[in-house]
């Protein structure tokens, strides 16, 4: 199986244009290895639970108002490293951990470091109130292309996500995985353990037509849109099973 490493040297040197990526994903992968290790001894490390600060109160609400568990913080933190402090090849970071964006040059508190070509948003641990119940979490991100636009600042990741130039997702569960776009289809990359490192296992990944399972958070239906509800009711009455949600919360 192709290494991780070896697919992005691969697919990073056979279009040009992509060659400034090969640094940021490997180092995105990795932060993603590292998290696995992270939720994997969330239990015995005691990293459970809600982040509190020096007097014993909740730390803080992220952007979607949801309060930040010791797990937000701790990948958090992991992530921003990983892209600012791994490569050189990214100007600046949006965390959803974060009210504000920031310059990799003030994460890293270092006003020599290189803009870069690029820039990173990413949710470092999406669902992470599921991991006191061993259900799966992951972390999403995105790679625009630097662009100076207004409103100074923050005008760069005002960007469509047509304009993104990488994205994808890692998986935390039974096992690791890891699952990337670069615009020309999307591969997918199981974590081998013993390796520490992603092995191609999913080459040229595509939904299916259909399936035999529908998977949604229930409780929030009344809040859906009526298309949304619509499809929902129509997918049982032909007798679709209902899965077990988990990685992202609705």
């Amino acid at each position: 199986m192709k290494s991780f490493d070896r697919y992005l040297e691969v697919e990073c040197w056979s279009n040009p244009h992509l060659r400034g990526l090969e640094k940021v994903l490997s180092s995105c992968a990795n932060a993603c290895i590292q998290i696995s290790k992270v939720v994997s001894r969330a239990a015995t490390d005691d990293i459970y639970g809600v982040a509190l600060d020096s007097s014993g109160n909740p730390l803080s609400e992220n952007v979607q108002g949801e309060t930040q568990q010791k797990l937000d913080v701790v990948c958090n933190e992991i992530m921003l490293r990983a892209f600012c402090g791994s490569s050189d090849n990214v100007a600046a970071v949006a965390s959803e951990e974060e009210d504000d964006a920031r310059l990799c040059s003030v994460v890293m508190d270092n006003n020599q470091q290189i803009v870069g070509d690029y820039v990173a948003v990413f949710d470092p641990l999406d669902g992470s109130k599921n991991i006191d119940s061993s259900l799966p979490v992951g972390t999403i991100f995105g790679i625009y292309r630097y662009r100076d636009l207004p409103p100074a600042g923050t005008g760069t990741f005002l960007q469509p996500g047509s304009r993104m130039v990488a994205s994808g997702y890692c998986l935390y569960s039974a096992t690791t995985v890891l699952v990337l776009t670069m615009g020309n289809g999307v591969d997918g990359f199981t974590l081998d353990p013993d390796r520490k490192e992603f092995l191609q296992t999913h080459p040229d990944m595509r939904i299916p037509a259909a399936g035999p399972i529908v998977s949604f958070n229930e409780a929030n239906f009344n809040s859906f849109d009526e298309p949304v509800k619509h499809y929902l009711l129509s997918t049982k009455s032909e007798g679709v099973t209902d899965g077990k949600g988990g990685r992202i919360p609705s």
